[in-house]
């Protein structure tokens, strides 16, 4: 998620580095996700609990979490974040992406896509598109 928004950056005209994102964990705060990988998956079940007081909270608030990229004046941001249940990213399910673009033009309602996220035989085929056009040279 993080190299994807910071393509977007890139393609608005940002400068920017992979390191530059800033990235909040998916793990609650108050999960101990130290030591050794077996002694963490152990633990892991531990977060569902977590999760769920938070999705509880949110409910009542009127809220659902959302694993969002952002870019903005602000930086370039990737982690969870509630949104109203009137926001366009909320009505996102299973596998579904959604990209809000919020800008002078398109507000105060967003510019909204949605749809389906890439498997693998769309990931290739878009590879296989960008190789292509590496092979046909560089365009006039």
């Amino acid at each position: 998620m993080a190299r994807k928004v910071l393509i977007l950056a890139r393609e608005l005209g940002r400068t920017l580095e992979l390191e530059e994102v800033t990235l909040a964990s998916l793990l609650p705060e108050e999960f101990d996700a130290t030591g050794p990988l077996p002694d963490f998956l152990a633990r892991l079940p531990q977060a569902d609990g977590i999760f769920q007081q938070r999705v509880d909270a949110y409910r009542k608030e009127g809220k659902v979490l959302r694993y969002v990229g952002s870019v903005g004046p602000e930086g370039v941001r990737v982690g969870l974040v509630p949104v109203p249940l009137e926001h366009p990213l909320a009505a996102v399910k299973g596998g579904e992406n959604a990209l809000s673009f919020l800008s002078e033009r398109y507000s105060p309602t967003p510019l909204v896509i949605r749809g389906y996220g890439a498997g693998a035989a769309v990931t290739a085929a878009g590879v296989l598109a960008d190789v292509l056009r590496l092979v046909e040279g560089p365009l006039p």
